[in-house]
């Protein structure tokens, strides 16, 4: 339930106030580092679980934008991954958090599709 309720303050957090606001960004990742930074504090795992949620769907939705090249996702554990993204949101919390999943996708190794 705590989860639940967390997961739809976030949610609604991250919308825009004005409907014809124009975002490159939807969700938790469209919110700042600090706003993850708090809901973290607050609730580790639960916060963990969402946000990690958004920052593998938009990975591999990057991934699958630029094919045949892509980013090795799998080269990090996901712990590793979060622990990166809560490295550089410590570092830079005015930024919005897809800066830093955009951070950790850049660190990741570039490969080819083979044919």
């Amino acid at each position: 339930m705590r989860a639940t309720l967390l997961a739809g303050f976030l949610i609604s957090t991250a919308l825009p106030a004005n409907a014809a606001e124009q975002m490159a960004a939807r969700g938790v990742g469209a919110g700042s580092c600090a706003e993850y930074g708090q809901f973290y504090k607050t609730d580790p795992r639960g916060t963990d679980r969402i946000y990690t949620s958004w920052a593998q769907g938009f990975m591999s939705g990057w991934n699958f934008s630029t094919l045949p090249k892509y980013r090795e996702l799998a080269t990090k554990s996901v712990d590793a991954q979060m622990q990166h993204i809560r490295l550089y949101c410590d570092a830079h919390p005015l930024v919005p958090f897809v800066s830093a999943v955009m951070d950790l996708y850049i660190s990741l190794p570039e490969r080819r599709i083979s044919n």
